[in-house]
């Protein structure tokens, strides 16, 4: 989980053709969109990571799974591919995530939506009578977190810090606070 980062989607981007879908991507790669706060965290410190939370080497051919930055202006391009050399000179070899301007990005499916959180049934259930609505439940900072939680990111010291305030019922607070447990952090 990183702090400063409060809502994230997932979708298509990078692709020409119009309404991608995951059964249709056609020549769109996997992605996912974030928004973050300016005065908590830096694009700097965010790409940062996304170099130490990827497989920058990934090959498959696929265009669906490309390694790919998309960058919304020319300063996110400069930090974007400064980072990348740092971070190629740090591990002595070059990668073949590509950096390009961000065109459309399409939301992927509700299902893949928070995937880890609608995962676990008793969390899922929750956030349907908390977001009765989709697009709030994808727009939810409460569910971008508990998403994060449920894939095993995140300490249980945290989560106990902040566990009331998602708005859980007592069935899915256990369910979750019994998943962070599990991967022992």
């Amino acid at each position: 989980m990183v702090e400063g980062i409060y809502r994230t989607r997932v979708g298509y981007c990078g692709g020409i053709a119009d309404n991608p879908s995951y059964r249709n991507i056609k020549d769109y790669s996997e992605a996912f969109e974030f928004d973050y706060d300016g005065d908590l965290i830096t694009y700097d410190s965010i790409i940062e990571t996304f170099w130490y939370s990827h497989t920058p080497e990934n090959r498959t051919g696929k265009t669906q799974y490309k390694s790919i930055i998309f960058y919304r202006n020319q300063e996110e391009k400069i930090i974007a591919e400064d980072s990348r050399k740092r971070f190629e000179n740090q591990v002595g070899r070059s990668f073949n995530t590509e950096i390009r301007p961000l065109s459309k990005f399409y939301l992927a499916e509700n299902y893949h939506q928070k995937f880890f959180l609608q995962n676990v049934q008793e969390i899922r259930k929750d956030f349907i009578e908390i977001y009765p609505n989709i697009m709030d439940f994808i727009n939810s900072t409460s569910a971008m977190k508990v998403n994060s939680y449920c894939k095993g990111n995140g300490t249980l010291k945290r989560l106990k810090q902040e566990i009331e305030s998602f708005g859980l019922s007592s069935q899915g607070e256990k369910a979750l606070l019994d998943i962070v447990e599990g991967y022992g952090k």
